[in-house]
């Protein structure tokens, strides 16, 4: 609702104090610069509609009027007019005796949902009123919305539908209990014709009769034939029976639910004992989790180490050539030629140091160095060259 409808809405509240007149809005509308919220007020026997016209100088000026079902549709009986001026709670209220003008006529659908609810509402308050009539208490202002009178609605159905109920089985009992009196009167009548009435006879014999009276009463027989106690005998056998199956139905069933219990005990009793070896257990378990967070952390520390030192390794064979082709094989070969090389060399190394102990012949030892370094620059070439294959090779 918009502030308008919401202010008519209070209109109607506030003619409801006026006038002790109930307003249910029902819906709203604007048409023109007017708003009409169409509502019922059930005490009144009719409907109810408000209007609020448009702002006029600051102010809303509103009617509520009352529809009667015998006057017909746009009739207004009596409107009461709310002149709203600057502030919501600044306003005044007067009554105009002329019917009102401003205020259209009720669609038609809306008569038939106002009438059942209006026929709702009165029987709910009959109900009430005469409750507590009956209870010789006051009756209790309560709140008439939708969702408490079809509550109270509800609830005075179901306690009629109950007292109908009740007073047909009353009456029954009434004309069961009025034809039992009649047909003792003529027993009674009967006997003393005959010269057996109750004062006549024996203490005994009125005992006797008073016990199969009240065992007849017990067994819920109209007579006092042998049939029909033999009858209600029999059907209180069965009874028996039945009442021994279900005790020995039942004393199976308390014996399975005590086995459960007792299951259901035992494991309550270790599911304890399993939680307080838990709790115990709790303490080393938390000193040896610090115990592996910190190594966890000393790992991680380890980790971060290695993971530099792998860079700077890598880096360094970068640095130095190597590549991931050269294999274990290759250099185990390289190795291997190396020493043969050396084993070659070494003989012509020991044969140089060896002119060093000679006398100094400047013109041998010029020629004998000029041999063995032709020899060695021989013999580093084809060390370069074995180096060479291989590394192709390994390509």
């Amino acid at each position: 609702m918009n502030e308008e409808e919401k202010w008519v809405v209070g209109f109607g509240q506030r003619f409801v104090s006026e006038w002790s007149v109930d307003f249910h809005p029902l819906s709203a509308s604007s048409v023109s610069g007017l708003t009409k919220i169409v509502g019922f007020a059930p005490n009144s026997g009719g409907v109810a509609g408000a209007v609020v016209a448009g702002r006029e100088s600051g102010g809303v000026a509103g009617a509520l009027s009352i529809w009667r079902p015998e006057l017909g549709l746009g009739r207004a009986h009596g409107a009461s007019t709310w002149v709203r001026h600057n502030h919501f709670d600044e306003a005044r209220l007067s009554y105009n005796s002329r019917d009102s003008q401003i205020c259209s006529s009720l669609p038609l659908h809306v008569i038939p949902a106002v009438r059942r609810r209006h026929t709702k509402i009165s029987e709910v308050k009959a109900c009430v009123v005469s409750q507590f009539d009956a209870a010789g208490k006051d009756v209790l202002d309560f709140e008439s919305t939708s969702q408490s009178i079809c509550h109270l609605h509800n609830l005075a159905a179901l306690s009629q539908a109950n007292t109908r109920a009740a007073l047909i089985v009353a009456n029954d009992l009434h004309q069961k209990a009025a034809e039992y009196s009649s047909q003792a009167a003529r027993i009674r009548e009967i006997l003393e014709n005959v010269g057996l009435a109750i004062d006549g006879l024996p203490a005994n014999v009125v005992a006797s009769t008073q016990v199969i009276a009240n065992v007849a009463n017990m067994l819920n027989i109209r007579d006092t034939e042998l049939s029909s106690f033999l009858i209600a005998m029999g059907d209180i056998s069965l009874r028996k029976t039945r009442t021994q199956d279900k005790r020995i139905q039942l004393e199976r069933e308390s014996k399975v639910l005590l086995d459960q219990t007792r299951m259901a005990i035992a494991r309550l009793t270790f599911l304890k004992r399993t939680v307080q070896q838990l709790e115990d257990d709790a303490s080393p378990c938390e000193a040896q989790m610090e115990k592996w967070k910190t190594n966890l952390e000393v790992m991680a520390a380890k980790e971060n180490q290695y993971i530099q030192q792998h860079a700077n390794f890598k880096e360094l064979l970068n640095r130095v050539g190597y590549t991931p082709e050269i294999s274990h094989r290759v250099l185990v070969e390289m190795a291997e030629h190396r020493q043969e090389l050396e084993k070659k060399t070494t003989p012509i190394v020991n044969t140089l140091r060896s002119y060093h102990d000679l006398p100094p012949d400047k013109d041998l030892a010029a020629l004998a160095i000029e041999d063995k370094e032709r020899e060695y620059a021989a013999a580093e070439k084809c060390l370069e060259d074995v180096l060479q294959s291989a590394l192709a090779t390994a390509e």
